[in-house]
C-alpha cells in the first residue's frame, strides 16, 4: 500500500479538518457508540444466521445439526417458558455464547481517530470465528464479521450529525 500526502493550502480548510479531528477527539463517545452500533449489527445478523451482505448461511452438516439439536441451551439462554430445550439446527453460530462473546472493539484517538472491531484473544472462541468468517477445512465460510451498505450509511449519518456540529462551533 502507498503512502500519500495532501498539503492543503487553504487556510480556512484546514482550519475546518483541524475542528473536526478536534471533535473526534474531544467527544470519543461519537466513536464508541459507533462501535457499539457495529458489533450489536454484526451480532443481530450472525444469531439470525446471515452473513454480513444478508445471505443466509450454509447450512450445518448433518451429523452437526443433530448434535446441536440434542445439546441443551447454556444456562443464559432460554426461551420465554425457562426451557432449555436444543439448539436451533439453522446456523448462527451460536453454541455456548463465547464465540459471539469474543467480538470487541476499541475506540482510537489521536493523529488517526478510528473504532476497531476484533476477536478478543484470550477468548479462544475468537480463532474460531475467525475460522467461521474465512472458511477453511471442513468449515464452511459464514462471512458475518463485517460491515453492510446499510450500516455504513447508518454510521455516515451518525458522522455526519457530529461533523455537522463540530463545522458549526
Amino acid at each position: 500500500m502507498a503512502d500519500v500526502s495532501i498539503y492543503i493550502a487553504d487556510q480556512a480548510i484546514r482550519l475546518k479538518l483541524k475542528k473536526l479531528k478536534d471533535f473526534i477527539n474531544e467527544n470519543p463517545q461519537l466513536l464508541e457508540r459507533i462501535g457499539v452500533f457495529i458489533k450489536g449489527k454484526i451480532v443481530q445478523r450472525t444469531l439470525q444466521g446471515k452473513d454480513v451482505d444478508g445471505n443466509t448461511f450454509a447450512p450445518y452438516s448433518p451429523g452437526y445439526a443433530k448434535l446441536r439439536a440434542m445439546s441443551p441451551k447454556p444456562q443464559s439462554v432460554v426461551d420465554r417458558t425457562g426451557v432449555r430445550s436444543g439448539l436451533s439446527t439453522k446456523p448462527d453460530l451460536f453454541f455456548s455464547g463465547r464465540m459471539i462473546g469474543a467480538i470487541t472493539h476499541t475506540v482510537e484517538t489521536g493523529d488517526n481517530p478510528a473504532v476497531i472491531l476484533f476477536f478478543a484473544r484470550q477468548n479462544p472462541e475468537g480463532m474460531l470465528a475467525a475460522v467461521h468468517n474465512s472458511g477453511g477445512g471442513r468449515t464452511k465460510k459464514r462471512k458475518f464479521f463485517g460491515i453492510s451498505e446499510p450500516d455504513v450509511n447508518t454510521i455516515r449519518k451518525m458522522l455526519e450529525t457530529g461533523i455537522n456540529k463540530a463545522m458549526k462551533g
